[in-house]
């Protein structure tokens, strides 16, 4: 019998980090050394195949509205783009030192440090830094919490550790996760009973893509620095609202990337693969989701409030004056990332993976709505959405890529116009203005107006 997990996941290079695979592991068979990768390497000698790794592995896909369908909260209502919602809400956190110093608004981490001193939890899960790498932390320390403040956007296999400690020592744990960290949990889970025995709290992250840390030695030459040779990483959202990515000079000198300069440079060439296959952007499965606003971004946080669990974090935060929030209306969350986040990751996806499988590739399984692309009518961008991963796939060849290193200035630009492709092709939004006036004209005749 083979191993699945090598012969699925890893061979086909769409292991998302997660560390589930891991975690579950009896045998310990397998080992990431969070130092050096995020990936996970086999003991053959000691794996027997009974591969409980690929079952709990999120990366192949995951059945996500049959989990959902499950939940016994009548007044979550199940949208077909956005999850489970029981209100949106915009907030910040009312410690002026937790939002000055976070990604955003510091929502999360005053959520954290509620949990902890009304005693809801015992313990807090984040993700701090360790020589200039992210590790996870498990910690009730609020001083430590505050410490690990800040997005991180390199790949973190948390499971590696949360399992084991959560099936040796159930309790009650708040957990801050990425959409497909949180699938890994939810997967192993069913094959680890005893990890049912534990209350978890869980704060989904909206996600777009992280990179691989290859992405930091790229953002330093493009401000004509070598990492890590002469300088030190210090963090990918340092400074006000948005953030910049921000290095050390050996001379005590700082160097500063803004965020969405940065985002143009990495996101194409540096993104894990299994990214692009990942509709899960708005992290579904989350009790609360958070995120920044980004269009017309402030230092304010974008909440989705999905369970009971959520509206209890928020309504003990708010009663304690740790955090405020008000609700969104209906043109605030149009112009959010919770919107957003539909066209740029959840309906690309499906498109792809849809394109992957007539095509006979390896492909992630998931059991979203079938309905979905039709509702949605943007099945007329399938074509740009396939073409813009073939030229990622292919600018990400080992050859063009090394070559493209020793120019960051124009490798900045081919990432800009990839990552906002189909948007940066002149014309392309007359285009969509045209389709838009077309439906306009339809509607005089009463037919349904579709959504963009």
């Amino acid at each position: 019998m083979k191993n699945k997990l090598k012969v699925t996941v890893l061979d086909n290079d769409i292991c998302c980090g997660c560390g589930a695979c891991a975690g579950v592991c009896v045998r310990e068979a397998i080992e990431i050394n969070t130092k050096d990768s995020f990936k996970p390497v086999i003991n053959f000698s000691k794996c027997n195949n009974c591969n409980l790794c690929f079952e709990v592995c999120p990366a192949k896909g995951y059945p996500i509205n049959k989990w959902l369908s499950s939940l016994d909260n009548n007044h979550t209502k199940m949208t077909i783009d956005r999850g489970p919602v029981l209100q949106y809400y915009k907030g910040y956190s009312l410690d002026p030192f937790i939002r000055t110093n976070s990604a955003s608004g510091g929502v999360a981490t005053s959520l954290l440090i509620n949990l902890l001193k009304n005693k809801m939890v015992d313990e807090v899960a984040v993700v701090g830094m360790s020589n200039e790498k992210p590790q996870l932390i498990i910690t009730n320390d609020i001083k430590v919490i505050m410490s690990a403040m800040m997005s991180k956007y390199g790949p973190v296999p948390v499971l590696h550790k949360i399992i084991p400690e959560l099936k040796n020592r159930p309790r009650k744990i708040a957990l801050t996760l990425t959409p497909c960290q949180l699938a890994g949990l939810k997967l192993a889970i069913s094959v680890v009973p005893k990890l049912k025995d534990s209350k978890i709290y869980t704060l989904g992250l909206f996600c777009g893509q992280i990179q691989t840390y290859d992405a930091l030695r790229v953002v330093a030459s493009s401000m004509k620095v070598k990492y890590p040779d002469e300088a030190k990483f210090i963090a990918w959202r340092y400074g006000a609202y948005p953030g910049s990515m921000r290095y050390e000079k050996k001379d005590g000198t700082f160097m500063d990337k803004p965020y969405y300069e940065w985002l143009n440079l990495v996101v194409p060439f540096y993104s894990l693969k299994r990214c692009f296959l990942c509709p899960d952007g708005g992290n579904w499965l989350a009790d609360l989701t958070l995120g920044d606003i980004h269009r017309n971004g402030t230092d304010e946080n974008i909440i989705v409030c999905r369970t009971k669990n959520g509206f209890e974090m928020l309504k003990s935060a708010t009663e304690m004056s740790c955090i405020k929030i008000e609700s969104l209306n209906e043109d605030e969350i149009e112009r959010s990332v919770i919107k957003n986040i539909t066209r740029s990751k959840l309906i690309p996806s499906l498109i792809l993976i849809k394109w992957l499988k007539k095509l006979k590739f390896p492909a992630p399984e998931f059991d979203y709505n079938n309905k979905l692309l039709k509702d949605l009518k943007l099945i007329f961008l399938t074509p740009f959405y396939i073409i813009r991963f073939f030229m990622i796939s292919i600018i990400r060849h080992k050859n063009i890529i090394n070559n493209l290193e020793k120019y960051p200035f124009f490798m900045e630009k081919i990432g800009h116009f990839l990552y906002y492709f189909p948007s940066t092709i002149i014309g392309f939004k007359f285009f969509i203005k045209v389709i838009k006036k077309i439906h306009r004209f339809k509607d005089m005749f009463g037919m349904k107006r579709p959504q963009y």
